[in-house]
């Protein structure tokens, strides 16, 4: 996790880029949805959250002065549902929408171990698969990232998040990253979600690790999803996204 606050500066160009914005990109989702060869798959997919089902992406390119429409059926899992835990099933921006439409967990929720995923800058440094422990004490929720062997997508089901082996002191697993449970502040579009707050575990002074801080809303019972920043004082700057799911 060292390697992801070093990359920080870099982030900082990529967060300047336009986006297109919420309204456009719900004019392009309802468009899409009128398209014949969407409705015998999902007629009202606008209106469900995004990882619920087998949704059809639209994406708008420019042709000159008019516009060409294509889309994609994504990969649904054996249950007619996509899979939240592979991340090839959606963007960046699928993860804002969802985020945005998630609703913040009570405390007790957070506790118990997860596996996750990540996306984005975080992914792309190498730490993709990660396991998080979460444990009442007696007098907070703390937690810590447990770390695991690193596998394509395609394997992830099969031998995924095997962690790797660390001292007895540890419970023979790496643990990493340690983080306090703390209530929902800030203001704007990402004001929800239960923080875990790195600079307020068990880390050492000089660790990077202590520059970032989670954000977490619920995305059904056994599912949770993760926003990343690197917060430099009142700037934060937005690393990736991550999607938990309970183990137990």
């Amino acid at each position: 996790m060292k390697r992801i606050a070093q990359l920080v500066v870099l982030v900082a160009v990529f967060s300047s880029m336009s986006e297109i914005s919420l309204a456009q990109f719900s004019r392009i989702q309802q468009a899409a949805s009128f398209n014949p060869r969407n409705q015998t798959t999902l007629a009202s997919w606008d209106q469900l959250p995004l990882h619920k089902h087998a949704f059809v992406q639209a994406q708008m390119t420019r042709n000159g002065a008019g516009a060409t429409w294509r889309t994609r059926l994504e990969r649904p899992n054996s249950q007619g549902s996509v899979d939240v835990m592979d991340t090839r099933n959606f963007t960046l921006f699928d993860y804002r929408k969802m985020f945005a439409e998630g609703r913040t967990p009570a405390p007790q929720e957070l506790i118990g171990r997860w596996r996750g995923v990540n996306k984005g800058i975080v992914e792309l440094v190498g730490y993709r698969q990660f396991i998080k422990e979460v444990s009442p004490t007696p007098c907070d929720i703390r937690g810590d990232n447990i770390l695991v062997e690193q596998v394509s997508n395609d394997m992830l089901r099969s031998i995924g998040w095997a962690p790797v082996a660390g001292m007895p002191e540890e419970g023979y697993v790496s643990r990493q990253g340690f983080f306090q449970v703390q209530a929902p502040r800030g203001a704007g579009k990402f004001k929800h979600g239960a923080i875990f707050s790195y600079r307020d575990g068990a880390n050492q002074k000089t660790d990077p690790v202590r520059l970032l801080v989670d954000k977490l809303v619920v995305l059904d019972r056994n599912h949770l999803l993760g926003r990343v920043t690197a917060n430099f004082g009142p700037l934060q700057i937005p690393l990736s996204y991550f999607t938990l799911e309970r183990i137990q």
